[in-house]
Order: C-alpha cells, then sequence, then structure tokens
C-alpha cells in the first residue's frame, strides 16, 4: 500500500522513499499494473520531483490510452517542471486519503 511509503523513520529522508516508491512503481509497471503504477509515481515525485518519474508517469497514462495526460507529463518531464494547472491536477491526484 502507497501510505507506507510516507512513514518516515530516522534512518531515511524523502529522497530514499521516493526511491522506494519510485522502484515499487517500475515492479507495478512490468507486471502491466499501470494504475497501482501510476500511484507510486506519484508519491516518488511529490517526495523528489524528477523528470525521469515525470517520464514513467508518461508512460503509464500512454498504455492507459489516456493520451491527453501522457502528452501533458512529457512535455513537463521535457520543460522540467509542471504548470500551475498541471501542478493542480497532480496534488490533487495524490492527497493521502
Amino acid at each position: 500500500m502507497v501510505g507506507s511509503v510516507y512513514a518516515q523513520t530516522p534512518t531515511t529522508g524523502s529522497a530514499d522513499q521516493a526511491d522506494v516508491a519510485f522502484r515499487i512503481g517500475n515492479q507495478h509497471y512490468r507486471q502491466r499494473a499501470y494504475r497501482q503504477a501510476l500511484s507510486y509515481y506519484f508519491v516518488s515525485n511529490r517526495l523528489a520531483p524528477n523528470p525521469n518519474v515525470l517520464v514513467n508517469i508518461a508512460l503509464c497514462y500512454q498504455q492507459l490510452e489516456r493520451y491527453v495526460p501522457a502528452y501533458r507529463y512529457y512535455l513537463a518531464a521535457l520543460s522540467g517542471k509542471l504548470s500551475k494547472r498541471e501542478e493542480g491536477i497532480h496534488n490533487t491526484a495524490n492527497k493521502k486519503p
């Protein structure tokens, strides 16, 4: 579950947590569980923004045949940032339950 990635321990920082979330996302992606992969990629990117994670988010959307968000995340990866509107969408989609 995504919630376990949020747990802060004295020995791990947000970069470590982002890496764990990214790796779990990759496992889901390889299993073609794109929605689950997305949730971990969003956590990873929120903890440590990274253009590589944005590409993985775009790939998931592409696999889900959601081409508009895929295109936006590819553009964001190229530019290194999200527009204010996309940031709002990204943050809304990634709020903790």
